[in-house]
């Protein structure tokens, strides 16, 4: 017998499990857009080709990436003020 979907399993089939999808989501249109906002926030020159390879999983996300998409995501699920409390509360400590 079939239960039926907990409110908890809708979220999860909603919400991108994989960060780099997550912030696709919120960046979009498009994976070019997104590449925008990440390079336009970190005054880097990542490429399409290098985004598709943190999306696919061939090539680990940079941690600066990482805490771009981190603090976008959580902005928006939570709000900007929670957001940046958690997001700092989840940052590794810098040597």
């Amino acid at each position: 017998m079939s239960r039926a979907p907990s409110v908890q399993d809708r979220d999860e089939a909603a919400t991108p499990a994989h960060l780099v999808a997550a912030f696709l989501r919120l960046a979009g249109p498009s994976p070019t857009a997104a590449v925008r906002a990440i390079n336009a926030e970190l005054g880097a020159r990542y490429t399409l080709t290098r985004f598709n390879e943190w999306r696919r999983g061939d090539r680990p996300t940079p941690p600066a990436v990482q805490r771009v998409m981190r603090r976008a995501v959580l902005e928006d699920e939570l709000g900007e003020t929670a957001a940046r409390r958690l997001a700092a509360l989840l940052e590794p400590p810098r040597p």
